[in-house]
């Protein structure tokens, strides 16, 4: 009774408290926006792996933090980094795309590396599971037998 309150209690504690953490990482993805835009990107990537260490982000602020960190990667030469920002925001949103009438063709590039490399490797996650899955059973699409007639009366 008293205990299971008390852990009720705590969760709704914990979960205002991600609440708050996650409406004051929201309140700064402005401000890494800006970074970007105004080229300030050891700026952006402070500020976003900053933004990622504090955790508990939702999906979407965790999918901007990722791009805007892939941007600002390859402006600094890091593609490697961007790459692998890009596959993160990929994982957590397998459909992103890139504004390609505001994106610059090298972050283009290196986000298409990440959505190939993502993409490959989806596919061996999957072909892996099926070779995990149990085989079917033999017979198992055909229909039941139907049962015997009973014996005739004598």
């Amino acid at each position: 009774g008293k205990e299971a309150a008390k852990a009720q209690e705590q969760a709704a504690l914990n979960g205002g408290a991600i609440r708050d953490k996650q409406a004051r990482i929201a309140a700064e993805l402005p401000q890494l926006r800006e970074h970007v835009r105004r080229g300030r990107f050891a700026d952006a990537v402070a500020m976003g792996n900053r933004l990622l260490g504090q955790g508990d982000t939702t999906g979407n602020q965790l999918v901007t933090i990722q791009r805007e960190l892939g941007t600002a990667y390859v402006a600094l030469g890091s593609d490697t980094m961007a790459v692998a920002a890009f596959a993160q925001a990929l994982v957590q949103q397998p459909d992103l795309e890139l504004d390609t009438a505001r994106t610059s063709p090298k972050v283009l590039a290196q986000f298409q590396v990440a959505r190939q490399q993502f993409q490959k490797e989806r596919d061996a996650a999957a072909q892996r599971e099926a070779q995990r899955s149990p085989e079917p059973l033999v017979g198992s699409d055909t229909p039941a037998p139907t049962p015997a007639a009973p014996p005739a009366a004598p």
